[in-house]
């Protein structure tokens, strides 16, 4: 199978696919902090790799005034 899959899930099943991807144990995802709305790129050709972690740089345009927000 060939093409491209965009995924949206949870943190924890990035850093579970990335401890699997390292050959980590996967007690270990917790070391792989991933920031909501984070984008990361794995190429899953043999052996799969990780090109990208957590990027946000998508959300450097917006301005925000958190103390507009509630947290």
């Amino acid at each position: 199978m060939s093409g491209t899959v965009a995924a949206v899930t949870h943190i924890n099943i990035i850093q579970a696919i990335i401890a699997h991807i390292l050959g980590l144990d996967p007690n270990s995802i917790k070391n792989y902090p991933i920031q909501p709305t984070g984008v990361t790129l794995i190429e899953s050709r043999s052996p799969a790799r990780i090109v990208y972690l957590n990027d946000f740089s998508h959300l450097k345009a917006l301005k925000s005034d958190l103390t507009v927000h509630a947290l």
